[in-house]
């Protein structure tokens, strides 16, 4: 008599026997920053007549802002007294830099009460272009620490929680909200090439997607 061969067990199978914990979490983020009146020609003639008052839009005004931004940048380094690495061209940065370098960019590595780590990526020339990394479960992370919810973290996710419904909750709060406050928080702190000024004009920089792991 033939036995019946019992069908083998799938990957998926295999693993949602292992599965203790199941979240839904925005995970990587990394976002452009742009500001949409200098995205033009036009755009940058009007912010340096209209707004700045200059007599004629000459790229060399472009130059001023941008050696007038190096100069802040280099002042809140000295009363700050923070560490700074230069690096080679074509030189890795952390993984994360994709592209070659052929304007001078700062990296403002920051440690944030609400994100933990995550950078800034300032280009010190015209349109001032931005790039933005965090973390949506380093996020998740911190209301969890006040709330006095017990959890076990992974690299880059979580392995245990004391209350999931509540971890699940917070995740699903994360938003453009909170990280649009995050630029504006670090925007106030950090020297910028648009000054306040500048800003309250109008020429705040918006956030666009680049790349979401979920």
């Amino acid at each position: 008599m033939k036995t019946q061969r019992q069908p083998r067990p799938t990957v998926k199978a295999i693993l949602d026997e292992q599965v203790t914990l199941s979240v839904e979490c925005l995970d990587r983020l990394y976002l452009n920053g742009y500001v949409p009146g200098l995205q033009t020609g036009a755009g940058l003639v009007r912010f340096l007549v209209q707004h700045l008052k200059f007599p004629v839009a000459s790229p060399a005004l472009l130059g001023q802002i941008t050696q007038g931004y190096v100069r802040r940048v280099e002042a809140y380094i000295q009363k700050h007294r923070l560490p700074v690495v230069h690096f080679q061209k074509r030189e890795r940065k952390d993984r994360i830099a994709r592209q070659p370098v052929f304007v001078k960019h700062y990296y403002f590595y920051l440690q944030d009460a609400q994100f933990g780590e995550a950078f800034i990526k300032v280009c010190t020339y015209a349109p001032f272009a931005i790039k933005l990394y965090l973390n949506g479960h380093e996020w998740a992370k911190r209301p969890l620490e006040k709330e006095g919810i017990a959890f076990e973290a992974l690299d880059n996710g979580f392995w245990r929680c004391a209350n999931p419904t509540r971890l699940q909750t917070l995740c699903d709060q994360l938003g453009p909200e909170q990280i649009q406050a995050f630029l504006n928080r670090w925007l106030h702190r950090l020297p910028f090439p648009l000054e306040q000024a500048d800003r309250q004009a109008g020429y705040t920089p918006r956030l666009s997607i680049w790349l979401q792991e979920f």
